[in-house]
């Protein structure tokens, strides 16, 4: 494995601004996953990718990333599921260990881009995931994932949970995005709320049902 060593990506890091206790928590996780990636052969590209952005290199980081989506986009539909889903469960242990939530949406919180390279996101993730939804449009997990990275994750989640209603994350995921929605319409108080606050009551009633 080709990565440096961790004091090397700390200072990298430091130098950059980053707060130290974030700096080893970043540096520790990305130097776990370019571990995990370069297990598989055809990932040494991404694992590559995790080193660079580690160490804050960023020309090299895109490089990799670039390289890494270009050679993907030939791989088998198996092959890039298989991929995509190490890959969005990644994402979403970093979120937590950064201090967010895996179950927050990826198109607004930085997790496509920030812990993960938004081009492999674009180029190989999405379109892997929409292929796996229309291929399988009756399974709940594919509707699950493609609502954490879609602009309308209360559609995809529902279906989620219409397909299963068990399906503990799908519920999760809804009444975090539903609680952040109300938190939202509340910041502008006392002065205003944005909306209207009987619609947010049912709303919560519904992230009772969700949580029960």
């Amino acid at each position: 494995l080709f990565v440096r060593s961790r004091s090397v990506l700390q200072a990298c890091l430091r130098r950059e601004g980053t707060p130290c206790y974030m700096a080893n928590k970043f540096t520790d996780a990305m130097l776990t996953l370019a571990a995990e990636a370069a297990r598989e052969p055809s990932w040494h590209l991404y694992a590559g990718w995790c080193e660079a952005r580690a160490c804050g290199d960023r020309d090299r980081a895109a490089a990799k990333a670039d390289a890494f989506a270009a050679v993907a986009l030939s791989w088998s539909f198996e092959d890039r599921q298989r991929f995509s889903l190490w890959l969005m469960k990644a994402t979403g242990w970093v979120m937590e260990l950064c201090g967010g939530s895996a179950l927050e949406s990826r198109r607004s919180t930085g997790g496509s881009g920030l812990f993960a390279p938004r081009q492999v996101v674009e180029i190989v993730l999405l379109p892997t995931l929409a292929e796996w939804q229309s291929k399988d449009p009756t399974n709940a997990e594919a509707w699950f994932w493609l609502g954490l990275y879609s602009d309308d994750i209360d559609a995809c989640l529902i279906e989620a949970i219409h397909l299963d209603p068990e399906h503990g994350l799908a519920r999760a995921s809804l009444a975090k995005h539903i609680l952040a929605t109300i938190g939202y319409a509340q910041h502008e108080l006392p002065s205003g709320y944005i909306g209207n606050p009987a619609d947010d009551l049912t709303n919560l009633h519904e992230v009772e049902t969700l949580l029960t």
